[in-house]
């Protein structure tokens, strides 16, 4: 979207709209797009007030996803939201021992990881969890998603 010469709200509000307020399947509510504006002010004077009587939160935007519904089939690798999914360098394509079903494995978690639903344990990249034999989790909002797709909701 074209912000022009717009004050830092207005432009805020827009970057909202554009996907900056996206949930990983990139709908964007009026919740988002004031969490999302909140935040970016940080500290200013200016703050945006939101008032509402909602029954539910309905899109008011669809933008592009930040993850493939097929890579939400991989949350469901966690036996439970609570679950450790434990890596090897089989994972990492760049290895000997890489294995071609872990390495696609590997791909979507990091897909995963990049949508803010999995993270590594013990590391600061996917990559360096599966050369050094360490975990990953999913976070609050991938549990969140792993209950959706476990329920057959999305």
């Amino acid at each position: 979207m074209e912000v022009g010469n717009s004050g830092v709200f207005t432009s805020l509000i827009l970057d909202a709209l554009d996907g900056g307020a996206a949930d990983p399947l990139g709908n964007v509510s009026v919740s988002s797009t004031y969490g999302y504006t909140d935040q970016a002010l940080g500290a200013c004077d200016q703050r945006p007030l939101l008032k509402a009587n909602l029954s539910k939160l309905t899109a008011l935007r669809k933008c592009l996803p930040k993850i493939k519904l097929s890579d939400l089939d991989t949350l469901l690798l966690f036996q439970t939201p609570f679950d450790h999914y434990y890596l090897d360098s089989s994972y990492e394509h760049s290895c000997e021992n890489a294995n071609d079903e872990n390495v696609l494995i590997l791909k979507s978690l990091q897909r995963c990881c990049s949508a803010g639903l999995v993270k590594p344990e013990g590391e600061d990249h996917m990559y360096y969890a599966a050369i050094n034999n360490k975990s990953c989790v999913l976070t609050p909002v991938g549990r969140h998603y792993w209950s959706l797709r476990k329920s057959n909701k999305i």
